[in-house]
């Protein structure tokens, strides 16, 4: 007979988190607070608890999953997308916060998932990005305005706020140098990333954030884990076009826009490629994403064997 895995999944809000285990689907209602990890944390210990899941909820979730994976406990930090899926699947039509709980207990139960591993350095990073990314969003949306504008004033007050912003765009930058520079692994990690033609400081240190599992995956579950792995869509007689799904969009928008690049700067792998692919009659952005998907698989193997760029081409 088969072992039954015991797992809970975890409702988060802002408030609090609601706690369900599975098979038995116990009940646990916590402030979303350094008490109520602590009370969660007890419990998982005093009832045996094997696996525990937490829906990503907006940020929410982060502190009471890095509590819980400090304190020795197996966490995942789970898609809320796929849970919505799985719950669907099961035909469980009533929504509310014992249910959603109970329904991540079971995803958690049947299905594999990642294992959280708390990285204090990559969660610093991530925030860094994305404060970079809304900047840098920021300053491109008003740089649209101002090359249509004519007055002398609007001018300058929006060149004076872009102005700014280009400047706290270069302080972060600055500091995720820095923090990378004095942690001699990440450091060497992004002296690697950073030596294929097109893989720029910001595109390394998106994979560093983003990306722990680099090097450590096969080439088909990291494009699967990015993003990057086509689907099918075929039914009977009828062979739709393959599309990629889910993933990880920050990540993969990064490692496009540097595919981009190395084609562009005559980086010898990935431009021969891409052109062998527009030669076969493929879509340039299907190439495009081929082609990304090349460099991604190429940055695994140079993360897995520790070679940089000039010993790695060949291996991808």
């Amino acid at each position: 007979m088969a072992q039954i895995v015991r797992t809970v999944g975890v409702d988060v809000s802002k408030a609090e988190l609601v706690v369900t285990s599975w098979p038995e689907r116990k009940r646990l209602v916590v402030k979303n607070n350094s008490a109520g990890w602590r009370e969660v944390s007890a419990w998982l210990t005093a009832e045996g608890i094997e696996r525990c899941g937490l829906e990503a909820s907006g940020g929410y979730e982060r502190d009471a999953a890095t509590f819980l994976a400090d304190a020795g406990h197996w966490v995942s930090i789970l898609n809320p997308e796929r849970v919505k899926r799985f719950r669907q699947a099961q035909g469980w039509r009533a929504k509310n916060d014992g249910i959603d709980s109970a329904a991540i207990a079971l995803f958690v139960a049947q299905t594999e998932n990642h294992r959280f591993v708390p990285d204090a350095v990559r969660r610093q990073l991530g925030e860094w990005l994305a404060t970079r990314s809304a900047l840098v969003d920021a300053w491109v949306r008003l740089a649209g305005m101002l090359e249509h504008c004519t007055d002398a004033v609007a001018k300058r007050l929006l060149g004076g706020e872009i102005l700014r912003l280009k400047h706290m765009t270069r302080i972060l930058e600055r500091r995720m140098a820095a923090v990378l520079a004095a942690a001699p692994r990440l450091a060497a990690l992004k002296r690697l990333l950073t030596s294929v033609v097109g893989v720029g400081a910001v595109t390394a240190t998106t994979t560093i954030a983003h990306l722990p599992e680099l090097g450590q995956l096969t080439r088909r579950a990291i494009a699967s884990l990015v993003g990057f792995a086509p689907f099918d869509d075929d039914s009977g007689p009828r062979h739709g076009g393959r599309h990629i799904e889910g993933g990880r969009e920050r990540l993969r928008r990064a490692l496009y826009m540097a595919t981009l690049a190395a084609i562009r700067h005559a980086n010898p792998v990935l431009r021969s490629f891409y052109r062998r692919l527009r030669r076969k009659g493929k879509a340039a952005k299907v190439a495009l994403i081929a082609t990304a998907r090349k460099l991604l698989v190429i940055l695994n193997a140079m993360v897995r064997t520790g070679q940089l760029w000039r010993h790695a081409s060949a291996q991808a």
